[in-house]
């Protein structure tokens, strides 16, 4: 009767641990698809990530850099801090290095800060991480010789979490990675401050600003950050604007640009548009199988439409609702 006991109190005791063990393991394999779904990097060839650093008794700097994983290779802009760039269409213009202190201020989550950049610049930002400054990661002394080692030291701390973010691990992993595989000499640094990008202008007040020279600002990161794969794909693409916002279509189709797009048409939209996003992204059963619909999709949180677009005389039509 003992051993009965004994074996049945056995046979309990395995039967929970058995159970611990496979919630366990399923509770691992909840996370891991749950992070590999919200993960920001998953086919763009190209990524741009936003750092906001800042640092004791100076402004917060901004670092822009971009990596294109089959040519192994990164570009990085680095913004004066006393460049102005418009925040948005109604609240005007502020300095670069106010805006993601704006962007906390307005609980935005990141969108005010990376819309901002993005519309100024002429570019796609696909995330942001700030973080203080520590001494080993000296921004002002950044160049193309010791920026695999700086970004590795900087990406080291975000994945220890010292910073905010909306990367996810697996983007960090993966960014980790892209910094380590760049090859020598496929790196390009710009500082703006620097450049013929920059212009200085005069407030009312008689202070002198930076700011954006656009046309020469654009050829900078059409150089820069242009996304091979959407040249080679070379799709016509239309932009229209659903709104009443005047110029909303010029400024996305400046985007789509600079990043390698073919823009053909740019227009106002006619009709009536009901989406649940900012836009809707149109096109054949065959065109939005390519890289240029996930990649304009992606960035600007588009609905999708399957629809022959031989009206537009392109393949891809981007509406944009709000």
């Amino acid at each position: 009767m003992a051993n009965k006991k004994k074996t049945k109190r056995k046979q309990i005791w395995l039967f929970g641990l058995s159970l611990g063990l496979l919630l366990g393991v399923s509770f691992l394999l909840f996370r891991f698809y749950q992070t590999w779904e919200q993960r920001l990097w998953t086919k763009q060839t190209s990524f741009l990530v936003a750092f906001n650093l800042s640092g004791e008794n100076q402004e917060d700097q901004l670092l822009l850099v971009s990596f294109q994983s089959k040519e192994r290779s990164a570009a990085a802009f680095l913004l004066p801090e006393n460049l102005f760039l418009r925040a948005s269409r109604d609240q005007g213009d502020y300095r670069a290095s106010s805006l993601y202190q704006l962007d906390k201020l307005e609980q935005a989550e990141g969108r005010l800060f990376k819309k901002a950049l993005a519309e100024n610049l002429g570019l796609i930002v696909d995330a942001r991480a700030s973080l203080s400054l520590v001494d080993d990661f000296n921004l002002r002394q950044l160049n193309e010789t010791n920026f695999k080692g700086e970004m590795g030291s900087l990406l080291f701390r975000l994945l220890r979490r010292k910073g905010e973010m909306d990367l996810n691990t697996w983007d960090l992993f993966r960014l980790y990675l892209a910094n380590l595989m760049v090859k020598e000499g496929r790196i390009k640094l710009v500082n703006l401050a620097q450049s013929q990008a920059i212009i200085t202008d005069s407030l009312p007040d008689g202070s002198k600003v930076l700011r954006l020279d656009i046309p020469r600002i654009d050829r900078l990161v059409e150089e820069y950050f242009s996304d091979d794969a959407l040249r080679e794909e070379n799709l016509d693409m239309a932009v229209l604007n659903a709104t009443q916002l005047s110029g909303l279509a010029q400024e996305k189709a400046r985007i789509l640009g600079n990043l390698g797009a073919r823009v053909v048409k740019i227009d106002q939209y006619e009709g009536e548009l009901e989406v649940k996003n900012d836009c809707l992204l149109v096109g054949s059963e065959a065109a939005i199988k390519s890289y240029t619909f996930f990649r304009f999709k992606t960035a600007f949180t588009c609905d999708e439409l399957v629809q022959d677009v031989a009206w537009a005389r392109s393949n891809l039509v981007l509406i944009f609702a709000r």
